[in-house]
């Protein structure tokens, strides 16, 4: 039975880029590897996928038909999407490793409406992958909103996701040990100010008790770097292992 992962992500965080990438990397360690289309909004597909959502709804097709914005477009191609669960199961590889979905841009269309949960319950056994946008952490303060949202996400989602820091070699000045110290972690929080960084003070408790839990990957999709670790993650969570010290 395929393990599903369902890649998640904001908009412009490289998860095409990486769902192309990565599943070439699991061929090439002798995995069947399929990937699966979820996201009706985009344009160009740079692989070939097993099944693609466009064959079935299009935001550009909604948008003529019903005069809609993008987003208003994008929510109501998903809505049919939840609504067409059991014709698209049967269109979906079950006889793969692994299948991979590419999620849509706007994350919280699939995250935080009815039908994330639904597909993910649809295609089980599964889990998820998170790329934290690297290009945009410009302070420890960054890395924490981010990864509230990833851990918001997983609550939202009820799946084992492994948290990933993508675009790593755009990364500058970010030391990212300071993930893997807590200390660390807090000192660098009282250098820094603001609103954010204050909500970020208040909250390392919270983070004291999750970070340790995890390994965090730092990856660059484009240049096929650091997916060893991260399938080393995703290899444990397919083992039911459950243990991602």
């Amino acid at each position: 039975m395929a393990m599903n992962i369902f890649v998640l992500g904001p908009a412009g965080c490289g998860k095409t880029t990486f769902v192309h990438n990565f599943s070439s990397f699991l061929r090439s360690k002798g995995y069947e590897a399929k990937v699966v289309n979820l996201d009706p909004g985009v344009k160009k597909l740079i692989y070939s996928p097993s099944w693609d959502v466009r064959e079935l709804i299009t935001v550009e097709k909604l948008m003529e038909d019903f005069n809609l914005g993008p987003n208003g477009a994008l929510v109501k191609a998903m809505d049919f999407v939840s609504n067409s669960l059991e014709a698209i199961a049967k269109k979906i590889p079950d006889e793969a490793d692994f299948v991979l979905f590419d999620t849509p841009g706007q994350m919280e269309v699939f995250a935080f409406r009815e039908i994330g949960p639904k597909i993910v319950e649809k295609f089980w056994p599964s889990m998820a992958i998170f790329l934290i946008d690297g290009e945009m952490l410009r302070s420890i303060s960054d890395f924490v909103v981010f990864y509230l949202v990833s851990i918001a996400t997983e609550m939202r989602l009820g799946i084992d996701t492994v948290k990933v820091v993508n675009k790593s070699d755009l990364i500058k000045n970010f030391d990212k040990s300071i993930l893997m110290d807590m200390r660390k972690l807090k000192k660098k929080l009282d250098e820094e100010s603001g609103i954010v960084a204050d909500l970020s003070k208040q909250l390392t408790e919270l983070l004291e008790k999750v970070l340790p839990a995890a390994r965090i990957p730092f990856i660059s999709s484009i240049k096929n770097t650091g997916f060893d670790e991260v399938f080393d993650l995703v290899y444990e969570i397919k083992c039911t292992c459950g243990d991602l010290t």
